[in-house]
């Protein structure tokens, strides 16, 4: 069970999207550790993993889950969705 709001998971969805390494608390600004992880092959197999190692790698792996810890107040987040975004075009001014 996840230690923070159904708000605040929303949040770190949102930072985890765009950046793994900097999902922050949302209480305490610190950026979380990430205590496990669940990916899928790249290549369209239907091969999954999980683990509470080492992130996979980016070229192979897509990351679809994180369970991600706050090390000043020590709350977990559990079940965070990763989605991909796609890259954004600049506007003309």
């Amino acid at each position: 069970m996840s230690d923070y709001t159904p708000l605040g998971i929303e949040k770190m969805a949102r930072q985890a999207s765009t950046d793994v390494a900097l999902i922050r608390c949302p209480r305490d600004g610190v950026v979380m550790r990430v205590v496990a992880w669940r990916a899928r092959r790249r290549d369209g197999s239907d091969e999954t993993r999980h683990s509470t190692g080492r992130l996979p790698s980016a070229q192979e792996w897509t990351l679809t889950q994180l369970d991600v810890m706050c090390p000043a107040c020590r709350r977990r987040g559990e079940g965070i969705t990763v989605t991909s975004r796609t890259a954004r075009t600049p506007q003309p001014a």
